[in-house]
């Protein structure tokens, strides 16, 4: 009887391993279909908003078609050819409406101690900048003007267009970035929400671009404004959908920032409730394992 009972817990030890390698094959097949899910879901694209902000001395704009690119130009200097003496005072209630496509670049001169002025250089290559609408004129411009506009009162300018902030670093160059933070805000997946993923400091003298792209062949088109003072600086604030931002940076060869896994897993809570299955499936599959040795020492 002694042999008999022996034999039989012999055997159903034996199909008990054999049940138990075939569920642990199948868990191992099903924990490997949720790990291709988590990183489909973790690397999966989303909508990226980086909002750029800090103070400069000189940035860049190409402008979208957009009403929102409507600037009070009022006591403003006009210049519209540098070779020739034809600047004008424009009157009080004057507005300059911009085409797409015209380039500014926007700087501020010290005219004296403690007196600044808006510089406005403006430009379009494939025709007229613009118009300005005064009260009584409305003035045709052609593919050049500059404006100079008199920081009397603190204002702010409106844009909509493609940014290029700070300026390079080198020979004859005096106004740069001056300091900036750069903030990723990331879509939850399958919730209509949104995380912070991640800050990221400028330096003084930075050259900063949103790329549509990873590849970093397009500029990105956003939205912002700028807060005049009377300072030689002004205040910027930014904010547009993209795929990375470039920082090129004097003395290096610059970095690039886009979104980090890291904050998706840690800020994301699908993610985060994936991460944790996937921890609670691998310390299952590792007592299985335990459970199984033990049971093969025991025969």
């Amino acid at each position: 009887m002694k042999n008999s009972f022996d034999f039989s817990k012999l055997t159903l030890n034996i199909e008990f391993l054999r049940n138990f390698k075939h569920t642990k094959t199948i868990v191992k097949i099903f924990i490997f279909a949720f790990l291709v899910l988590y990183l489909y879901v973790l690397f999966m694209p989303r909508e990226t908003i980086y909002t750029i902000s800090g103070e400069t001395e000189h940035m860049e704009i190409e402008f979208a078609q957009d009403i929102i690119n409507e600037w009070d130009v009022s006591k403003g200097l006009l210049i519209t050819n540098i070779l020739i003496d034809d600047s004008i005072i424009l009157p009080e209630d004057s507005y300059l409406f911009v085409d797409n496509l015209t380039n500014v670049q926007i700087s501020i001169n010290e005219k004296s101690k403690s007196t600044y002025t808006l510089v406005l250089s403006l430009n379009n290559k494939n025709g007229s900048i613009g118009v300005i609408e005064a009260p009584d004129n409305i003035i045709e411009l052609s593919s050049y003007a500059e404006i100079s506009l008199p920081i009397n009162n603190s204002f702010i300018l409106p844009f909509h267009g493609k940014v290029y902030l700070g300026n390079d670093v080198g020979r004859g160059v005096n106004n740069i970035l001056l300091n900036g933070n750069v903030r990723i805000i990331e879509e939850q997946l399958l919730k209509d929400g949104r995380y912070i993923g991640g800050d990221f400091p400028l330096d003084i003298g930075d050259r900063v671009e949103l790329f549509v792209d990873s590849q970093m062949s397009e500029i990105s088109k956003v939205k912002g404004f700028m807060k005049i003072t009377d300072n030689k600086y002004y205040e910027f604030i930014v904010h547009g959908e993209g795929d990375k931002v470039k920082v090129e940076r004097l003395g290096s060869s610059g970095y690039e920032i886009s979104p980090s896994f890291w904050y998706r897993i840690t800020n994301d809570p699908i993610v985060a409730a994936l991460s944790s299955v996937i921890a609670i499936l691998f310390l299952l599959m590792e007592f299985s394992s335990l459970l199984f040795n033990y049971i093969k020492k025991e025969q």
